[in-house]
């Protein structure tokens, strides 16, 4: 009972690399093709509803609209069990596939025939995590797991001066988490979700027609889920409430665009995420208080850093193109098969196309293959179990994004 209930909770917490943002958890720069395309160094450049996100100050300085649309990932990925003395084991592959879909608006009041300071904007996508599975086995495994985050945001700016401008969004997360195990040692599978609620604070400021430096700051988010776990014992199946909670970083980053020439915009972007806030996963059972349990993970705050740059073609065309790096969040020995981490680099293409008031962006990203091999130290540590990796082996994966949203603008 123990066993099961505490691996299939904590591999769903650990889990989430299918549409992950940061550091730990896969990719560093999602949330519309206009931050994607330029590498994630679009705090100082997004003029789209994903700016209620990735800054709200930039908000007044982009026009009213309506925007749909979303991407589509792909996250291929192997893990190949190593033992001590260099045996390999059969590769356990996976490639996770998800649509994840992008809705927003902007607006702005007006005083007569003036244009308010202050300006509007709503959003909802989905910030972190994902869903994941690998093949059904012949041997006890976990087969599927979901944590997830779906956040909706409300946001504003105010343009203190022509040169400055100050926002603000307040997020509301809806946490989803389930999984599925078989035989660990009994089949388990559970479904829960919650609600939390964060922030995100952000300032944009242009000391002249070529320049524009920004800061952003979003509130760590935590959601306490809770629903019902199905266990299967000898006897039958057991349904009990279980509770989890996800604990999403916060984050910092810092962004400087400079307008080379009229026509090129280059921009340079610094990013951190306190995954470090995620010590442990605690599973509990209300009903049955000795069953809580405590999975260790020990992740520790990631860094990345974006370059990129946008050129306009005409009023019309703009392409853009952009690469970034991204440090890993998870330490040798608790990293296993249903996440991977790794230093990652990734590149990144797009444009963005005006007809009239209609806008397109499209945006392609790829995070590129790379391998980490885990030793085997569990002998060695046989006296220390807390000090043993647990997935000894090679993870290998990668990933892959295409976005597209439609704009009207008003």
């Amino acid at each position: 009972m123990k066993r099961v209930v505490t691996t299939a909770f904590a591999a769903g917490l650990t889990c989430s690399s299918a549409v992950s943002w940061a550091g730990g958890l896969a990719r560093p720069n999602g949330w519309g093709p206009q931050n994607t395309s330029v590498g994630g160094a679009g705090t100082t450049m997004v003029d789209d509803p994903t700016a209620v996100f990735i800054n709200p100050a930039a908000l007044a300085f982009a026009h009213p609209q309506v925007m749909i649309g979303g991407e589509y990932i792909v996250a291929p990925r192997t893990y190949t069990p190593i033992d001590a003395a260099g045996v390999r084991g059969d590769d356990q592959s996976t490639t996770p596939k998800a649509a994840v879909p992008l809705v927003g608006a902007i607006g702005r009041f007006w005083h007569g025939d003036q244009p308010s300071r202050f300006t509007l904007g709503v959003l909802a996508l989905n910030t972190f995590g994902g869903k994941l599975s690998y093949p059904k086995m012949s041997v006890p495994a976990i087969n599927a797991s979901q944590d997830a985050l779906l956040e909706f945001l409300v946001g504003t700016s105010f343009e203190i001066t022509d040169k400055l401008s100050i926002g603000a969004s307040l997020r509301v997360g809806l946490g989803l988490f389930s999984s599925d195990v078989t035989d660990l040692p009994i089949t388990a599978k559970v479904e829960a979700n919650g609600l939390g609620v964060g922030m995100t604070f952000g300032g944009m400021f242009r000391p002249n027609d070529r320049v524009k430096l920004a800061a952003v700051w979003r509130s760590p988010l935590t959601v306490r889920t809770s629903g019902d776990s199905v266990i299967q014992f000898p006897s039958g199946a057991s349904s009990q409430l279980a509770e989890h909670v996800q604990r999403w970083p916060q984050q910092a980053a810092v962004s400087a665009a400079v307008d080379v020439t009229p026509a090129l915009t280059v921009a340079l972007q610094a990013d951190w995420s306190e995954w470090s806030r995620v010590q442990q996963l605690a599973v509990e059972l209300p009903k049955n208080p000795p069953l809580n349990q405590v999975y260790n993970v020990a992740w520790k705050d990631s860094y990345a850093v974006h370059l990129g740059g946008e050129f306009r073609i005409n009023p019309r065309v703009k392409l853009r193109a952009g690469g970034w790096y991204d440090t890993n969040a998870v330490p040798d020995r608790t990293i296993e098969r249903l996440y991977l981490d790794n230093n990652k680099i990734g590149l990144s293409l797009g444009s963005g196309l005006r007809f009239g008031a209609w806008g397109v962006d499209v945006a392609a990203d790829v995070g590129l293959p790379n391998k980490r091999t885990i030793a085997d130290n569990r002998a060695a540590n046989a006296s220390w179990p807390d000090m043993q990796n647990r997935a000894p082996g090679e993870h290998s994966g990668s990933i892959y994004t295409g976005e597209l949203t439609v704009r009207r603008m008003f």
